[in-house]
């Protein structure tokens, strides 16, 4: 029976900050992968990604078709996953109670896709025997920092199965213990003094990775990750689990800590502990950043600090959809959306959220909670004009040979309207407490 692959949105306000202003939940990266990209290698099937059930009425499907449509902001674990390839009848696939996907034929998938809204969708598949499966619908960005770790060992073992590589032959200046856990899937430069200890897990390093002279990757506690023409420069300390995407860059002396993914084409350096960047931005000097998840196009300048401890040993509590969220965590740093810059020597508070096209450049700390195209400096709060903001982000974006295109202009410009009132209502505010 023939099957598609729809990834759907419900409808629900999203809780996930900035990292969603210009992404669909789907699109976010937890491990090596994004959600997405884990359902299709484990589905093996194309994707149809849809913001909304109801906005693909165009599409017809006949009584013999097929389709598994599975939340974009669901996660499920790789077991269920492939259970759920199996199904040839309707079912809700459901944990904790809550919808996570649904397999649905003829009839069924075709009054779903011509839904108007949530509930109408919803009422289509009330009487569907529900499975039980291994999952959770994500709610809030720290989740995704929770997973982290795991999910890296998860994917790892995922890709190994199509491509496991070969135990590469080091030479007699590098140090390493347990060189049978060490993969490779092309040829690699492992420079003098490069100490890998892998006796535990394992070191997967793809076609033209670059390790150079006196680093260190230490796989003691989880495996480490180098994906295509990765360079880790001199003296830099990879604690696993860790995971650094395409052409990323990790600069000397640099230490990340363990439970950290790069997405492609990031440049690293300073302290690096639990934290996501999606891709395409910079923290190339010293500074700290922990417990945080970045967007793309992000650059921190030198001696950006975060904090992700409060100073009373309490949870932390973040603003997401104009309401404080308990994170039930001691450990919560940061969530900045794409285009985010901060400046040499900004500080960012535990529990910060910074909305897309921000620029922090004072001294002082910003507020926890900054809507979209703001920027903050000593003299206060002000609007970032479009036109201005839009001329940085093409220059910002062909620094990696990527142009800004017009569906990525359309997107901002969009945001930056859909924002206006919040901006003036936080400027207003803002403005009043310097009179």
């Amino acid at each position: 029976m023939p099957k598609s692959l729809f990834l759907y949105s419900d409808g629900e306000v999203s809780n996930f900050g900035p990292l969603t202003e210009l992404h669909p939940s789907a699109d976010l990266r937890c491990g090596a992968l994004t959600l997405s990209e884990k359902f299709l290698q484990r589905l093996n099937t194309p994707p149809l990604h849809i913001n909304s059930l109801g906005k693909k009425k165009n599409i017809f499907f006949h009584k013999e078709h097929s389709a598994l449509l599975i939340n974009d902001r669901a996660f499920i674990s790789a077991p269920s996953i492939k259970d759920m390839h199996d199904f040839s009848d309707n079912v809700k696939f459901v944990s904790r109670g809550k919808v996570l996907a649904v397999y649905l034929t003829g009839e069924r998938l075709q009054a779903t896709l011509e839904a108007e809204n949530t509930g109408e969708y919803r009422r289509v598949w009330r009487d569907l025997n529900a499975i039980e499966i291994q999952g959770q619908l994500l709610e809030y960005p720290w989740q995704l920092l929770e997973l982290c770790g795991a999910e890296i060992i998860a994917d790892l073992t995922l890709i190994e199965q199509k491509d496991s590589g070969v135990q590469p032959t080091l030479a007699a200046d590098v140090i390493v213990r347990g060189v049978e856990n060490v993969r490779c899937t092309g040829e690699v430069s492992v420079g003098p003094g490069v100490i890998i200890d892998v006796e535990h897990n394992r070191v997967r390093l793809e076609a033209g990775v670059k390790i150079e002279a006196g680093a260190v990757l230490n796989a003691s506690a989880g495996p480490v990750w180098l994906a295509k023409e990765a360079v880790v420069q001199t003296g830099a300390l990879l604690s696993g689990p860790i995971y650094i995407g395409p052409n990323s860059i990790v600069r000397p002396g640099a230490r990340l800590n363990g439970n950290v993914t790069l997405g492609p084409q990031c440049r690293v350096g300073g302290e690096i502990s639990n934290v996501i960047i999606q891709g395409y931005s910079n923290k190339q000097h010293s500074g700290y950043l922990g417990a945080a998840y970045l967007g793309e196009w992000i650059n921190l300048g030198a001696a950006t600090d975060n904090s992700d401890l409060k100073n009373n040993y309490r949870p932390v509590e973040v603003m997401l959809n104009h309401r404080k969220v308990n994170s039930g965590s001691l450990h919560i740093g940061v969530f900045l959306g794409d285009y985010v810059r901060t400046a040499i020597g900004s500080r960012l508070n535990s529990g910060t959220t910074v909305g897309t096209c921000c620029n922090i450049f004072g001294v002082d700390f910003p507020d926890k909670t900054i809507p979209p195209f703001i920027w903050f400096g000593s003299d206060g709060y002000q609007e970032y004009r479009l036109d201005k903001a839009l001329q940085t982000v093409e220059v910002v974006m062909s620094r990696r040979g990527v142009e800004l295109s017009p569906q990525r202009q359309e997107q901002l410009t969009t945001l930056f309207e859909r924002s206006a009132e919040e901006r003036m209502e936080f400027l207003r505010v803002k403005n009043k407490q310097r009179i």
